[in-house]
C-alpha cells in the first residue's frame, strides 16, 4: 500500500498529536537540554508554522510513520528524536552551538552513470573509476552521525552502479541517528535489490523523473527508456516498503506547457509520496548558461502557483505532496542554509562542497578528516544567506576566472575574496532579484 495524504480534520488531529508527543522532550531534559517548556514548545510551533509557509498541508502516512519533507526524518522515529536533541527544530539557531545538527548531506557514492542528463550537477566528477574507497565513505558516514545529521543521501553518478558498497553503507550506518536515502535514476534496480536495501535500513528513495512525457524525459536524461526505468523503480521501492519521492528538474517547457499537473497525476498512479521540484542551475551540464535563460521569474511564478494549488485544492487532496525547495529558501523564509548550516555535499572525488550546486571545495575526505573540513566550511558560512541563491553569483565569478568544467570544483581560497560580500549579506539585494519573485513572497 502506498503513502496516504492526511488532510482536513485528520491533519488537525495529527498536528495536535504531534505537539503533545513533544512533551516527552520537556520531561527528559538530560537527553534534550535545549528543549524547555518555553523554548522547546515554541520550536515545535515554529516548525508547524514553517510547514504552512512551505505549503506542507498534507503530511504523508506510510508504514506507520509520517513524512513531511525529504530533509526531515520520518516521525515518530529514533532519528527524529536525535534531530530534536541536536536542535534541529530551531531554525533560528543555525550557525550557533544550539543547533549543531545538519539537516541533510548528499554523498556522491559513485562516479559512474549510464545516463547523460542535461542538468547533471555532478558532470565534472563523472568517470569510469571510483576515487573514494568504501572505507573512506564509511568514515564520512560515522563522522556525520557523530556530529548529528538528520538525513544521509547516497547519490552519484548512479549509486546502484556501486551496489555492494551501497548496501554495506546502509547496513552499517546507525539507523537510530539518521534516515538513510538514495537518489537514483532506477537503472540497475531489481526487486531483490529493493528488498535488500529496505532490510538493511533504507528509509526513502528519490527517483529522477523530469517529465511525464516519456520522449521528453528520455531526451533530457540522455538515455532511451529512462522514463520506463524510473516508473518501475518507484514501483519496486514501494513494494519493498520504501517511501518514494520524485526528483524533477524543472524546465521552462514543463512549467509553461501545464504538464506539472500530469507529473502529479503520474506520481499518484505510482503511489509516490512527494514530488520534489528542483530549479535548474548554471552548473554541471548547464555550466556556462545564464540562470535567467534556464528559468525565468515568470516560470517561478507559475511553479509557486502550482505548488499552492497542488497542496491545498481539494481536487488534488489524494495526490502526492509537492515540495519546491527554491520557494522554501527564499530570503523572506529560511534563506540559504548551505555550508553545513543545514546541508552540504561530498562529490564523487571526495571534495566537500557547501551545496551540490556550488562547485567550491573546502577540502577532500581522502586527504584529511571530514571534521576538520567541516569546521573550515562552517567558519566561512557563519549564518544563513538571505540574499537569494548564491549559485548564479558564484558562477559569474568562475566565468570571470575562465574556469571550465574540468577545473571544477575550485578551492574556496580562489573565490573567497570575490564571494565574501555575498556570504556576509552585504551584496546588493538586487543581485538576487531574479531568483525569487513577488509571487513567491506572497
Amino acid at each position: 500500500m502506498g503513502p496516504r495524504p492526511i488532510t482536513g480534520w485528520r491533519r488537525l488531529l495529527l498536528e495536535t498529536r504531534f505537539v503533545l508527543a513533544h512533551l516527552k522532550y520537556v520531561w527528559d531534559r538530560g537527553a534534550y537540554p535545549q528543549f524547555g517548556w518555553r523554548g522547546g514548545l515554541a520550536a515545535v510551533l515554529s516548525f508547524l508554522r514553517h510547514g504552512r509557509q512551505f505549503q506542507i498541508k498534507k503530511p504523508m502516512a506510510f508504514g506507520g510513520s509520517y513524512f513531511v519533507s525529504v530533509t526531515v526524518p520520518h516521525w515518530p522515529s529514533p532519528a527524529y528524536d536525535r534531530m530534536v536533541a541536536g536542535g534541529g527544530l530551531d531554525f533560528r539557531a543555525a550557525g550557533t552551538p544550539r543547533r549543531p545538527q545538519i539537516d541533510f548531506v548528499i554523498l556522491s557514492l559513485s562516479r559512474r552513470c549510464r545516463y547523460r542528463c542535461e542538468h547533471c550537477y555532478e558532470r565534472h566528477s563523472l568517470a569510469a573509476r571510483e576515487s573514494v574507497p568504501l572505507s573512506g565513505w564509511q568514515a564520512v558516514v560515522r563522522e556525520l552521525q557523530r556530529i548529528g545529521t538528520s538525513v544521509i543521501v547516497f547519490s552519484g553518478g548512479e549509486p546502484l552502479e556501486r551496489y555492494a558498497d551501497l548496501l554495506a553503507l546502509v547496513d552499517r550506518a546507525d539507523k537510530d541517528l539518521s534516515d538513510l536515502q538514495i537518489n537514483t535514476s532506477g537503472a540497475g534496480l531489481t526487486a531483490t535489490r529493493a528488498r535488500e536495501l529496505r532490510a538493511a535500513g533504507l528509509t526513502t528513495a528519490g527517483v529522477g523523473l523530469d517529465d511525464p512525457c516519456a520522449e521528453r524525459n528520455d531526451s533530457l536524461r540522455g538515455f532511451a527508456g529512462a522514463h520506463r526505468i524510473a516508473l518501475r523503480a518507484l514501483d519496486l521501492f514501494r513494494e519493498a516498503g520504501v517511501f518514494t519521492y520524485v526528483n524533477a528538474c524543472l524546465s521552462p517547457d514543463l512549467v509553461r506547457s501545464g504538464r506539472l499537473s500530469e507529473l502529479l497525476a503520474l506520481g499518484r498512479r505510482h503511489s509516490v509520496g512527494i514530488i520534489r521540484l528542483l530549479e535548474p542551475k548554471p552548473v554541471g551540464g548547464y555550466f556556462g548558461a545564464s540562470a535567467e535563460s534556464l528559468f525565468t521569474p515568470e516560470d517561478r511564478e507559475r511553479t509557486v502557483a502550482f505548488l499552492r494549488l497542488a497542496n491545498s485544492d481539494r481536487r488534488w487532496a489524494r495526490h502526492p505532496l509537492v515540495a519546491y525547495p527554491a520557494h522554501d529558501e527564499a530570503p523572506e523564509r529560511l534563506g540559504c542554509y548551505m555550508g553545513g548550516l543545514g546541508h552540504l555535499a561530498v562529490d564523487g572525488r571526495g571534495n566537500v562542497l557547501p551545496c551540490i550546486f556550488a562547485p567550491v571545495s573546502f577540502g577532500n575526505v581522502t586527504r584529511e578528516p571530514f571534521a576538520a573540513i567541516l569546521a573550515r566550511m562552517r567558519s566561512a558560512y557563519p549564518r544563513p544567506m538571505r540574499v537569494g541563491c548564491p549559485t548564479p553569483h558564484l558562477m559569474r565569478i568562475l566565468h570571470q576566472k575562465r574556469a571550465v568544467p574540468a577545473d571544477l570544483p575550485v578551492p574556496f581560497e580562489q573565490v573567497e575574496e570575490a564571494w565574501r560580500p555575498y556570504l556576509t549579506g552585504s551584496t546588493a539585494r538586487r543581485e538576487a532579484a531574479p531568483t525569487h519573485t513577488p509571487a513567491a513572497a506572497a
